[in-house]
Parts: structure tokens; sequence; C-alpha cells
């Protein structure tokens, strides 16, 4: 299995690749409660803008486009990111 993690200035890309193959072409199901499998397709859909499976009987890459936000994370000093110990007793 590969995994790779691509970032440009309007997207991020999750591409997971598994060598090996199998019979049917990777595709999001619709799972039912009991079912122990068939979700993973179906999650990654849906929180990503595109979504591609390329491959053939020898493996599979499974590319998901994500949005990365509108807004960069906020600068703080190394001092902020401490936990507190306000308000916890001794």
């Amino acid at each position: 299995m590969r995994i790779s993690l691509f970032r440009t200035s309007g997207s991020v890309v999750l591409a997971v690749t598994d060598i090996g193959g199998g019979r049917t072409k990777p595709h999001a199901v619709a799972a039912t409660e009991g079912d122990t499998h068939g979700r993973g397709l179906t999650l990654v859909s849906s929180l990503g803008r595109r979504m591609e499976v390329s491959g053939d009987d020898e493996g599979y890459t499974v590319m998901v486009e994500l949005d990365p936000g509108t807004t960069e994370p906020e600068a703080r000093p190394a001092a902020s990111l401490r936990p507190s110990t306000r308000g916890q007793r001794r």
C-alpha cells in the first residue's frame, strides 16, 4: 500500500494505492447497518470535492481532492500552546 498527500494552492489531494488488485474496481456502496464493510469509499467521497478510482487487476489507486479550507491557521506564540493549568485542583 502506498499513501500520497499533495497540497496545491486550491486543494489537498490524498491518493491511496493498493497493489494486488481484486476482482472488482473499488466503488462506493450503500452499506446497511449490519454490513461489516463497504463504508470507506462512501465516507471518502462525501468528504471530498472529487474522487477518482484508477487501475486494473494489478492494483488500484483511489484519489480524493479535498478543500483545504478558506483560512490559514492562526499563528500563536509557543507559550499559548501549552496546556492550561488554571482552574485545576492540586
